[in-house]
């Protein structure tokens, strides 16, 4: 399915109603209420949350493709394949797997789960 491609329109600063809840100027929206209140409108709320769903499924779907000792984590050895697969050369495969490991590792551990 296409991106939805309208923006929404820009927070006025305006002062919302009693109860209303709103992310602060400038802030990304974190929820529903926070979407509609920011000028989303519902229709583009509820394709963003459907589409986000399928991405959660294809990387898990992903990850598990990538797991190949089934243990629930990837190594950099595992990570390392994903950017073989993808046809980069060696040298960048070590590179990009390293950076990658750096980002998704967010304990340090020495694996991302």
């Amino acid at each position: 399915r296409p991106a939805t491609s309208a923006s929404p329109p820009r927070h006025s600063g305006a002062t919302m109603g009693a109860g209303a809840s709103a992310a602060p100027a400038g802030a990304i929206p974190t929820t529903k209420e926070e979407a509609l209140a920011a000028g989303f409108s519902e229709e583009q709320v509820d394709a963003f949350m459907t589409d986000l769903e399928e991405y959660k499924t294809v990387c898990a779907d992903y990850f598990k493709a990538l797991d190949q000792d089934h243990n629930g984590q990837l190594d950099i050895d595992e990570i390392k394949l994903l950017f073989t697969v993808s046809g980069c050369p060696p040298p960048v495969v070590e590179m990009m797997a390293s950076q990658a490991m750096q980002m998704a590792d967010t304990n340090n551990d020495g694996v991302v789960s």
